[in-house]
């Protein structure tokens, strides 16, 4: 049975793609990295590492500077937190979940003070647990940390998030995972990754986490 809930927030809860692809294009400039629109962006963040420092015009000796610019991103990210909206319909969900007694929680490559930030000025106060992961390949050990601190299993435990890692993080942990498909990846690219559950409405998750 499950028992926590745990969302990613970029493209899952907010809708923050046109604000996500700016401040990257902002940070190529200055690191000389290859500027992208968002379809672009869809396509190249989905590729394995080494794939997406060649799309991106980066040797692999540069990861050291992909990693650099994901601190900036997040400082940068924060100053148009006004311009980021949650998705129609999502927060009615989150606030139905939360009257059920799951407990709901935010795992995101953004930073907690951005989160925090942008839940206290919206007045929601719905989630016992929010932690930013860590590194390029964060998402999979924050996932464990998570079920560690907690103390539950795998079975437990859903993930809903709208990236192809945050699929291959759940794998990895042998966690159920549904895709959204009005994140900033198209349905295409995460239906090839094979979700557990690959969803285009909000309240498809009810019925979902009640199985």
């Amino acid at each position: 049975m499950k028992k926590h809930i745990v969302f990613d927030f970029d493209g899952t809860l907010v809708d923050s793609a046109e604000v996500i692809v700016k401040v990257y294009n902002e940070l190529a400039a200055k690191y000389k990295l290859k500027k992208l629109d968002r379809k672009e962006y869809q396509v190249i963040m989905s590729l394995p590492l080494r794939k997406r420092l060649k799309a991106l015009e980066a040797s692999i000796f540069r990861v050291f500077v992909i990693g650099k610019i994901g601190h900036e991103f997040k400082d940068r990210y924060k100053f148009y937190l006004e311009s980021v909206n949650f998705f129609d319909g999502i927060i009615d969900v989150v606030r139905e979940l939360k009257n059920k007694g799951y407990i709901l929680s935010i795992i995101t490559s953004n930073s907690e003070l951005n989160i925090n930030e942008y839940l206290n000025h919206q007045k929601i106060n719905l989630f016992s647990h929010i932690t930013s992961s860590k590194g390029l390949f964060g998402k999979d050990q924050a996932i464990k940390n998570y079920m560690r601190e907690h103390k539950i299993s795998n079975k437990e435990l859903i993930y809903i998030g709208d990236e192809v890692r945050d699929i291959k993080a759940c794998k990895r942990n042998n966690v159920e995972v549904i895709a959204v498909s009005w994140g900033l990846y198209n349905k295409e690219i995460l239906f090839s990754e094979k979700p557990n559950y690959l969803i285009e409405d909000p309240r498809e998750i009810i019925g979902i986490v009640k199985k």
